[in-house]
């Protein structure tokens, strides 16, 4: 008896001991719940890309250690380099380092220079200032997140200091995917609400008197140069407006639907490579959905089948690590259609 109430505790302690990391709740206005970043001193965001960037000094493992000092260090890409972040209410999060390691902590911060570690977990106040930067400060926000010293040379330590006004207090998110800083929507919408509006192909007219010299969608699906890049970097907004444009014979689909079958398939793998690192799930959602209307060219040949079974096979990889449910199942019907 005593060795199943032991068991059954156990259990119970492991349940209510796992984070949480289900669906954001309600008021994540932000909409920061399970995002990863690269965080970096607002100091050096605009003068030094790779400078005062968030590190565990001493290697990925430390990710996994309670009590490391949370320190500034030249961008690097590591496990322990980038920080997800989980949405509890209002503007509470808390911040965990990597996928699976510990949460950052700090003590009652009673007193200045109160060290941010790793440990239990605590619960932060996230502030959106403008211009992309941001406040990170303690429950009650009387406390700041800084550097110590103002410094952000490599080693520096931070910590808590009362809430003030100077660089060295703000930070600046940037996507693990793209590097891009992050800007919080301003209206949050559900992925599947603008996937229809734009329609498939905007064929029922011609782009008589527009100049598509300088629409870099029409240039990104024409030149394969810059394809995979311009998928990665654009905002939904310049995606609507480059997609509005393209109408008739240069409506998006239209050109895919006319390429050849070796260069559909290339276009089609650098659209999907470069759209799956786009930190914008509308973004993601939408390419995917015209590329849902495209007609995909079988393969008949030994050396087109080669080609084809790669094109299946990036559209599966990038199918098991999205993470939205709209847009994965996006992807899985195109696979379908193949």
């Amino acid at each position: 008896m005593r060795r199943k109430i032991a068991i059954l505790l156990m259990i119970l302690l492991t349940i209510f001991s796992l984070p949480v990391i289900s669906e954001a709740k309600t008021g994540d206005k932000y909409n920061l719940h399970g995002k990863r970043f690269y965080i970096q001193s607002a100091k050096t965001a605009w003068r030094d890309s790779s400078k005062g960037f968030w590190d565990l000094p001493g290697g990925e493992e430390k990710r996994l250690q309670s009590n490391v000092q949370l320190q500034v260090w030249n961008f690097e890409k590591a496990k322990d380099r980038f920080y997800t972040f989980y949405h509890l209410n209002g503007d509470y999060y808390k911040i965990r380092v990597g996928y699976r390691g510990k949460y950052l902590y700090y003590g009652r911060p009673w007193e200045n220079g109160q060290k941010v570690k790793t440990g239990p977990g605590r619960i932060f106040k996230v502030k959106y200032l403008g211009n992309s930067k941001w406040k990170i400060l303690n429950r009650d926000g009387k406390w700041v997140v800084c550097l110590a010293g103002r410094s952000y040379q490599d080693g520096t330590d931070i910590h808590l200091w009362n809430n003030h006004n100077v660089e060295a207090t703000k930070w600046v998110f940037r996507s693990k995917r793209t590097r891009n800083m992050y800007k919080p929507p301003k209206v949050q919408k559900k992925a599947s609400d603008d996937a229809g509006n734009l329609g498939s192909g905007n064929t029922g007219s011609s782009n008589k008197g527009t100049n598509l010299k300088n629409n870099r969608l029409y240039k990104a699906v024409k030149n394969p140069a810059y394809t995979q890049d311009y998928f990665r970097r654009v905002t939904y907004k310049k995606y609507l407006r480059d997609y509005k444009q393209l109408k008739g014979k240069n409506a998006m689909l239209n050109i895919i639907n006319k390429r050849k079958k070796n260069d559909q398939w290339k276009l089609i793998m650098n659209i999907v490579r470069g759209t799956a690192r786009n930190d914008e799930t509308n973004v993601r959602n939408q390419v995917y959905y015209i590329l849902q209307k495209v007609k995909i060219k079988k393969a008949s040949g030994f050396s087109e089948k080669i080609l084809y079974m790669t094109l299946k096979k990036v559209i599966s990889q990038e199918k098991n690590k999205e993470r939205h449910s709209t847009v994965k199942a996006r992807l899985s019907s195109i696979l379908r259609k193949m």
